[in-house]
């Protein structure tokens, strides 16, 4: 149950750390965008899903179109893991 907490969210610091180190350096200033934000960005979007998902368990009401991106993203999941 915590193996997420445990190394998933250390394994994310560790890597917008690195990010930032990558954006500090300036040698990707050509991209015209920060890599540390697409990271923080990507992070706060899963976590989204992951509270909304929690909720759906919990039995809270969900609107039908969240639901439905709820399961294409889980079904997108369980394709890429096969």
């Amino acid at each position: 149950m915590y193996k997420g907490f445990i190394f998933k969210k250390p394994s994310i610091y560790i890597a917008i750390t690195v990010m930032y180190q990558i954006d500090k350096s300036g040698a990707l200033k050509d991209l015209g965008f920060s890599l540390r934000e697409m990271l923080i960005n990507a992070c706060i979007i899963m976590e989204g899903i992951s509270i909304l998902e929690n909720l759906e368990n919990l039995g809270f009401p969900i609107p039908t179109p969240i639901k439905n991106i709820l399961a294409s993203v889980k079904h997108k999941e369980s394709v890429e893991g096969d």
